[in-house]
C-alpha cells in the first residue's frame, strides 16, 4: 500500500519555515492579512488593494509586506522592556487582486543589541550578517542549495540600498535581507536600529 502524500511542498514549507526561524531565537507573530492604507503604502511601490467592507476603517487595505506588522511590535516590547528581540511571521502577502499576486513569505526582523552567545561576548547592536547568518540557514535548512546562491541588488524600498541584498538561483529570487531602511523606522517612530528577512517559500517549494 502506497503511503499518500497528506501535505503539499507549499505546505510543507510553511509549516517547517517556522519550526526552523523559531530554532534561531525567533519568536512567533499571528497578525492579520489587511493593514491600514497608510501602513500598506509604507515602503511599496505598488497600487494598494483596498478591501470593500472592511472589518474595520483601520484594517481597510491588503498588505503587501509583513513588515509593517512586525514593525508595530518593536515599541511596544520597548514600553515593556523588552529592549531587543527577534520576531518573525510567515503569512501572505499580496501585490495585486488577482490570486497569483499572492505570496507566502516567512519575514523576520531583529532589533537592539545582539542576543549574546556567553557572558564573555562583547554586547553589539545586531546588524545584516546576524540576519544574513539567519536566512542562510533557514534556506539549507529547506534543502535549497546555498553554493548555488547568487547575490544581486535588493529594490526592496524597506532596505537601507547600501546594506541589504536579494538572493537568487536562477530567475528565482529566493530571499532578501538587510538593514531596515532608517526613513521606515522613523515613520514607526524607532529608535533603534532595525534588521530583516524575507524568505520567498513559494519559489524555494519548488
Amino acid at each position: 500500500k502506497i503511503k499518500k502524500e497528506v501535505l503539499n511542498e507549499n505546505l510543507k514549507s510553511f509549516y517547517k519555515s517556522k519550526r526552523i526561524i523559531a530554532s534561531r531565537g525567533y519568536l512567533e507573530t499571528v497578525t492579520w492579512s489587511f493593514v491600514s492604507f497608510e501602513q500598506a503604502s509604507i515602503g511599496s511601490n505598488k497600487a494598494n488593494v483596498k478591501i470593500r467592507n472592511p472589518i474595520s476603517s483601520d484594517l481597510d487595505t491588503m498588505r503587501s509586506s509583513i513588515f509593517p506588522n512586525l514593525l508595530s511590535s518593536i515599541n511596544i516590547n520597548i514600553n515593556r522592556l523588552y529592549n531587543n528581540g527577534k520576531l518573525f511571521e510567515v503569512g501572505p502577502q499580496f501585490s495585486g487582486p488577482k490570486e497569483e499576486d499572492q505570496q507566502m513569505v516567512a519575514s523576520g526582523i531583529q532589533y537592539g543589541p545582539a542576543h549574546a552567545g556567553t557572558w564573555a561576548e562583547e554586547k553589539r547592536m545586531s546588524d545584516t550578517f546576524d540576519v544574513k547568518s539567519d536566512v542562510y540557514f533557514v534556506l539549507d535548512q529547506l534543502n535549497v542549495p546555498v553554493g548555488n546562491i547568487l547575490y544581486e541588488e535588493s529594490n526592496n524600498n524597506f532596505f537601507h540600498p547600501g546594506k541589504s541584498a536579494q538572493l537568487r538561483i536562477g530567475k528565482n529570487i529566493l530571499a532578501q535581507f538587510g538593514e531596515i531602511h532608517p526613513l521606515i523606522l522613523q515613520k514607526f517612530d524607532i529608535k533603534t536600529s532595525v534588521n530583516g528577512f524575507e524568505i520567498f517559500l513559494d519559489q524555494v517549494s519548488q
